[in-house]
């Protein structure tokens, strides 16, 4: 039987048998790598060496190695390696390629928001045409064609003093969006996410942000006027730089991952200053700081989940979010982690059909609850 590499370079040279490209292409389409005959020879050579690299080091399921891969050859690199190790699975168990996905399947997340103004009104930005969709004390709220929200002063409103009004953007369980702020910064927002901000930094001493959830940021550099995102717990200070904010209330840690430029993390308890491909991690009000792969941490903004050693509840809380379902345990949840990637566009019982053969878990899915059996 041929291990990954092989099957690949096999595929690739078209000396495979039809049944193992029937292999190769199922799990390419299957989780979300689009058509095949899409994938060009450099996403093949990207998907063949970090394969590769990971048998190399006896990994059972590929670890985030790349950055900057496209997130179709990130699955099929992953799907790859796991066939190589697991191939009783993969190769010896067809039924599990073909098998039915349950009726009542749901869908992945989308762009889904609630822009709140200053006077309370609500705006659905899912549901809100492209173009300008209010207009504010001299300040343009526009939804672009890219379906992200932009802000911009009226240049007749430069030479006035306007009274500091806010807004806040709230996307739901299943949802995301992007927000370019007055002063230029780019904000991704994740599901869940609710961020809170002036209407315009225009004359400010600051740029402050209070932010509940989860938040990748491109400031805009500005020397003289910083940049600082409020949570529950700490404060981040910036000037300009690209970083990720996560204070999920039912996550163990708030984490701040810097992937450029610097920043100040600060807490009742110290400070401490990042350099890129650094975290800061508070933990019971103790704020430690540890090297990581920071480009895995904003892997969701180009909807990928990515797991590095996650355990099994770490894993479905992200579901849940995304989804939009409640999770239920039923057996003793086992211990083990689980690193890899899956396409955030897919299915859940896709996204579900991959954790099954990586893991020891089962689950049924009953309208919008999912039971995790094992």
């Amino acid at each position: 039987m041929k291990n990954a590499k092989e099957l690949l370079s096999a595929y690739k040279a078209g000396h495979c048998t039809e049944e193992e490209k029937q292999q190769v292409e199922k799990w390419f389409l299957l989780n979300g790598a689009g058509k095949i005959s899409d994938l060009s020879d450099r996403d093949f050579l990207y998907a063949e060496n970090d394969m590769w690299s990971m048998i190399q080091q006896n990994k059972v399921v590929a670890a985030p190695v790349r950055k900057k891969l496209y997130a179709r050859i990130s699955i099929a690199a992953s799907i790859l390696v796991v066939m190589s190790f697991s191939a009783y699975h993969f190769l010896l168990k067809p039924d599990r390629i073909t098998e039915q996905f349950p009726v009542n399947d749901i869908a992945p997340g989308g762009n889904k928001a609630v822009l709140t103004l200053a006077n309370g009104k609500k705006i659905s930005l899912t549901d809100a045409d492209n173009g300008e969709l209010v207009q504010q004390q001299g300040i343009k709220v526009i939804k672009d064609t890219a379906g992200r929200v932009i802000y911009e002063m009226v240049a007749s409103a430069k030479n006035t003093d306007l009274p500091i009004r806010y807004n806040t953007i709230s996307t739901p369980n299943g949802g995301r969006y992007e927000v370019l702020l007055p002063d230029g910064s780019r904000v991704f927002l994740n599901a869940a996410t609710t961020i809170t901000f002036p209407t315009s930094f225009y004359r400010q001493k600051e740029r402050k942000v209070t932010l509940s959830g989860e938040a990748y940021f491109e400031v805009a550099h500005n020397k003289s006027v910083p940049f600082k995102v409020e949570m529950n717990s700490q404060q981040i200070e910036v000037l300009g730089t690209h970083f990720n904010a996560n204070n999920y209330e039912d996550e163990p840690s708030v984490r701040t991952t810097l992937l450029q430029g610097s920043v100040k993390v600060l807490t009742s308890g110290g400070q401490v200053i990042l350099q890129p491909e650094q975290q800061a991690l508070l933990i019971n009000g103790k704020l430690n700081v540890k090297k990581v792969d920071a480009q895995s941490f904003i892997d969701w903004k180009n909807n990928i989940f990515s797991f590095n050693d996650a355990d099994i509840q770490a894993v479905m809380r992200q579901l849940s979010r995304w989804y939009d379902v409640k999770v239920e345990y039923k057996g003793k949840i086992p211990k083990e982690h689980i690193t890899g990637y899956i396409s955030r566009d897919v299915p859940i019982s896709k996204t579900f059909l991959m954790l099954e053969e990586i893991s020891d878990m089962k689950y049924t899915l009953n309208d919008k609850k999912i039971i995790v059996s094992f």
